[in-house]
């Protein structure tokens, strides 16, 4: 939707969130392809390819930030664009006013550095190694107040992003760009409970956070319940309320899978 993406798409550009869905598509089909007996000649292309969007050395090279230490898109960006308002005058007199983007620097091809829910992808697939140094940092930007924590769950979009809680288009309301959604932040627990549980320097942080969301989910997703009768799409940031559609038991209904802690 409107998480932020590079500010001038091109053909060069590369989505992080989108390698690891397609990783994980290509490894489902390569299970269930053996699970239902198919010859493995039938299963080998799905296989070659979760390999190759699994590995981890390639992940880096393409898509980690050695600067902010975040798994980032690579695009033709410049943080010197906004939306102004343009006044436009057809062939028949009429004049229009709409807006339009503007940038007061050129795009150059870099990182996008908004850390948010995208920028977890590499996490909540569970491709970070255990004992790898680039683990620490998303541990960290997910129990920072100023970036992804709340006392109601991971927001979508850093409180420190230049684009947090920013209209996209004059008619369309910040979505991804800071409410709370239940089905990331489930994911979330999935992979904080697996490196909680795996041998190495970061099982300890990983159990900690996984205790504090998973509190803070269960917590405030039930008091908005009593309060309004409802489970909600999203969830406020600033003051947990319910947001957007209602009711909505779509994948906010994975609090009950929350409760039972269950992940697989």
């Amino acid at each position: 939707d409107d998480f932020p993406r590079a500010s001038h798409p091109s053909r060069a550009e590369r989505h992080v969130d989108l390698r690891c869905w397609m990783g994980l598509a290509a490894r489902a089909l390569a299970t269930i392809g053996k699970l239902s007996g198919l010859p493995a000649s039938q299963t080998a292309a799905y296989e070659a390819t979760a390999v190759h969007l699994e590995d981890f050395a390639l992940l880096n090279r393409l898509h980690y930030d050695k600067v902010s230490g975040l798994y980032l898109d690579w695009g033709n960006h410049t943080e010197a664009a906004s939306l102004r308002w343009s006044t436009q005058v057809d062939e028949r007199g009429a004049v229009q006013r709409s807006l339009r983007r503007v940038a007061s620097a050129t795009p150059v091809p870099s990182f996008v550095r908004h850390p948010g829910y995208v920028s977890l992808f590499p996490f909540l697939m569970k491709l970070i190694p255990p004992d790898a140094v680039e683990l620490a940092t998303q541990l960290w930007v997910m129990s920072d107040p100023a970036h992804l924590w709340t006392d109601f769950g991971l927001r979508s979009l850093s409180a420190g992003s230049s684009l947090y809680d920013k209209h996209n288009t004059e008619h369309d309301a910040p979505y991804w760009r800071g409410a709370i959604w239940i089905n990331i932040n489930y994911l979330a627990l999935g992979s904080l409970k697996y490196y909680a549980e795996q041998p190495g320097p970061h099982a300890g942080a990983a159990a900690s956070l996984y205790s504090s969301l998973r509190a803070a989910l269960l917590t405030n997703i039930r008091k908005q319940y009593e309060q309004s009768g409802y489970l909600w799409e999203q969830y406020d940031d600033r003051d947990g309320r319910g947001k957007g559609c209602r009711p909505f038991t779509g994948w906010t209904a994975l609090v009950a899978l929350i409760a039972a802690e269950i992940y697989e």
